[in-house]
């Protein structure tokens, strides 16, 4: 049962995060100790069970962190033994029963009153063991499994450091009240990311299934069907990365306006210009999100991404600059991958709803340029963010 329950903890936490680049696994462990209260049925009427029916008890936990809000926790408890006593022999223990617990539970943090002060709710499923302390007390081992559910608070001590109150109902006869101490830590990997995101031989951002050409050579410039753009082919490697630079540029020029352009023309130009940046202005770009720790638009972003193209199809001679950026969690250097990928990825969603591939400048800054502070779970959502400059 151990193990069973283990596999499907580990496995749950892959296919949550299986169209990440890098596997960013949040994890915590922790250890606490407490008060039980057990109050299980007497084996038979020749024994009484102890008024005194708290123990002391302790658990031990590994979790993951899902979303912002929401973990799941693997859990082992010993929660000590009620004792019984035999009735011709009234206040003299002859022995007990032990219990102990294994369970799987989901958090859901519900309020948050301060940044670092956190109340959450829980699930799960539980395994009781009951062991018999003793020869005199007529129970066998058994396990039996039990809905489980509780309360709990969390203050973060320090940024990797936090302590927990916990109320545990394991089962209806037995509970646990602990306080505990926990230590939170990120494992990356690249190789588990590719073990399970879809097939990409050519590393191009399209999976193979998408894509038309699957061998395309290392930094060629690509449709969205994953081959050569046809502008580009046939050039050389050097000047393929030149053009890959250059289209990636924040200071990239824009052509020259033609010579001998009439003054309606221009007027037409501005008035479009104006046009359009009100309507993009009006758009609810904070909506451009992704999954975590991957470049997978969520469904809103591609309605706000949809409005977008539709903006620039109305005026063609729009031209806009995507920019992404992202907080300070992780390694800086995979932070400006991630962004680069996202600012691709919103560029390719475009260009599939008909918006030339000319007309949209991709860029992506990582972590270098915060808006607010990172040291809050509201100022990383803020640093976390899609611009869209109209040129």
């Amino acid at each position: 049962m151990i193990q069973r329950t283990s596999c499907l903890f580990i496995l749950f936490v892959i296919v949550s995060t299986v169209k990440a680049e890098t596997l960013d696994l949040s994890f915590y462990t922790g250890a606490g100790f407490g008060v039980s209260s057990l109050t299980p049925e007497v084996p038979s009427e020749s024994f009484l069970l102890t008024e005194e029916d708290m123990a002391s008890g302790f658990k031990l936990f590994i979790g993951y962190q899902l979303f912002e809000n929401a973990n799941i926790d693997l859990v082992y408890a010993n929660l000590g033994e009620a004792t019984f006593s035999h009735r011709l022999q009234a206040g003299q223990e002859v022995g007990g029963l032990s219990y102990s617990v294994l369970a799987a539970m989901g958090s859901y943090y519900f309020y948050r009153p301060m940044d670092k002060l956190g109340l959450y709710a829980k699930g799960g499923l539980a395994t009781i063991s009951n062991e018999s302390t003793s020869p005199l007390v007529p129970y066998e081992q058994e396990s039996n499994m039990q809905i489980s559910y509780g309360l709990g608070a969390e203050w973060q001590l320090t940024k990797g450091i936090s302590v927990r109150a916990d109320y545990d109902q394991y089962a209806s006869d037995a509970n646990l009240i602990s306080l505990s101490l926990l230590t939170k830590f990120v494992i990356k990997s690249k190789r588990l990311a590719k073990l399970f995101k879809a097939s990409d031989r050519d590393n191009d951002g399209v999976p193979d299934d998408q894509d038309m050409c699957p061998d395309t050579p290392r930094f060629s410039v690509l449709n969205i069907s994953g081959c050569p753009d046809q502008e580009v082919e046939r050039q050389s490697p050097s000047e393929v990365q030149t053009l890959v630079a250059e289209e990636r540029s924040p200071l990239r020029q824009e052509e020259v306006e033609p010579k001998g352009q009439s003054v309606q023309q221009k007027n037409l130009m501005n008035s479009e210009f104006i046009a359009a940046k009100d309507e993009i202005a009006e758009l609810d770009l904070l909506s451009i999100d992704f999954k975590k720790s991957s470049a997978e638009l969520s469904e809103i972003a591609m309605i706000v991404l949809d409005l977008l193209a539709d903006t620039m199809l109305e005026y063609q001679a729009v031209k806009v600059q995507v920019k992404v950026h992202t907080n300070d969690t992780g390694e800086a250097e995979e932070n400006l991958q991630l962004s680069i990928k996202r600012a691709n990825v919103i560029k390719k969603y475009m260009v599939e709803q008909g918006v030339e591939r000319m007309r949209i400048a991709a860029e992506g800054y990582g972590e270098s340029k915060p808006i607010a502070s990172n040291k809050t779970s509201k100022g990383r959502a803020q640093n976390r963010r899609v611009e869209v400059i109209v040129r």
